[in-house]
């Protein structure tokens, strides 16, 4: 759904907004989230780079591959939308009162994973190759060594 850019308010956001964002970057447990200001707005950012803004009452603009945007916007109309300003790009926006805060949370986390550098990324250790069960010896089967001291002494 694409909304005109001047029937949004333009009230800045409110504290309510900003805590729920927060609140959700501290949710994903990622390394490096912090709260700064970014064209004067609230915003979440990773080594100075943005995650989500607030970016005016009740709007949250979060970095979001065009694919995916679409999907979103296609699949919850509801709570996701764009503007002619951000057609075409990175960015969904949301309406802050309806998107929860666990998908927000998601969002905040799948734009971390675009954003921050790979030296941040948490390293998941490979997987170690099962180790090969020992053979089975049979009962009847005698140690060769023992053979070998038979043959010596005779």
């Amino acid at each position: 759904m694409r909304i005109a850019d001047a029937s949004l308010p333009r009230k800045p956001a409110t504290g309510d907004d900003v805590t729920k964002m927060v609140l959700a970057g501290r949710a994903t447990g990622l390394p490096g989230i912090e709260k700064s200001l970014w064209f004067n707005r609230q915003t979440l950012k990773v080594r100075g780079k943005w995650l989500v803004c607030a970016r005016q009452s009740g709007i949250y603009v979060m970095l979001c591959p065009l694919p995916e945007k679409e999907a979103l916007i296609e699949a919850a109309p509801d709570i996701y939308f764009d503007t002619d300003h951000h057609t075409g790009r990175h960015a969904v926006l949301a309406f802050a009162d309806k998107i929860s805060p666990e998908d927000l949370a998601r969002r905040i986390a799948r734009a971390w994973y675009i954003q921050a550098p790979k030296d941040m990324h948490p390293v998941v250790p490979k997987a170690k190759k099962p180790k090969a069960a020992p053979k089975a010896k049979s009962a009847t089967a005698k140690p060769i060594k023992a053979k070998l001291r038979k043959t010596k002494k005779s």
